[in-house]
């Protein structure tokens, strides 16, 4: 399963991100830019409690409302989440993944994920209600498994604002993204050369 969308504009607003960040193009990667357990990750965490979470799912690209999170499903998703960062990085670095992690998103991706259903008109997708929590789970880790078993595993890519390094998979013909949105990194790098071009000028 391929969840994947243009980075989102909406996720800075004033020099500012959201509070929910989509900018990767791919829903498993913005998924594990939503916090984690070391350095910066951890200051910037976003799920506190389940119906962050549920946040989350209503505001992705999946547009899931009303999610009830049980514990347990909370428990699972932070756990996927940082199983995906770090093979995600072990792709970048061309390392071996972790087999714990690897089995993490197998197992999450084996649950029954959301099935797709179409409205009366046949032309727009919606999901099959209720939906679970555990099923939007399954969904990341499939996209997940797209992913990092495809051609654009090698597409990987942080953000080269070394104050940034957010996570994104450039899809672009050329191959040649650098920034994790153009409107913020890719503008203050623009605006430090001209600064620099003006003071040696």
């Amino acid at each position: 399963m391929n969840i994947s969308y243009p980075p989102d504009p909406e996720s800075i607003s004033q020099g500012e991100w959201a509070r929910f960040i989509f900018i990767a193009g791919r829903l498993c990667i913005d998924f594990t830019q939503t916090g984690g357990e070391t350095g910066k990750r951890a200051y910037f965490e976003r799920f506190h409690q389940p119906s962050d979470l549920a946040d989350w799912l209503s505001e992705s690209p999946l547009r899931l409302q009303g999610v009830q999170v049980k514990p347990e499903e909370f428990r699972i998703a932070l756990a996927l989440r940082e199983a995906i960062w770090r093979v995600a990085q072990a792709i970048r670095q061309r390392e071996t993944p972790l087999a714990d992690d690897v089995e993490t998103i197998n197992r999450a991706a084996a649950a029954p994920d959301l099935p797709p259903q179409l409205v009366s008109d046949g032309f727009k997708q919606v999901w099959h209600s209720p939906v679970s929590a555990t099923a939007a789970l399954s969904v990341i880790a499939r996209d997940t498994i797209d992913l990092f078993s495809g051609e654009l595993r090698s597409r990987i890519r942080e953000c080269e604002n070394q104050n940034c390094r957010l996570m994104f998979v450039d899809a672009s013909r050329p191959g040649k993204r650098r920034w994790c949105l153009m409107k913020r990194c890719g503008n203050m790098a623009k605006t430090s050369q001209y600064r620099k071009s003006k003071k040696h000028s």
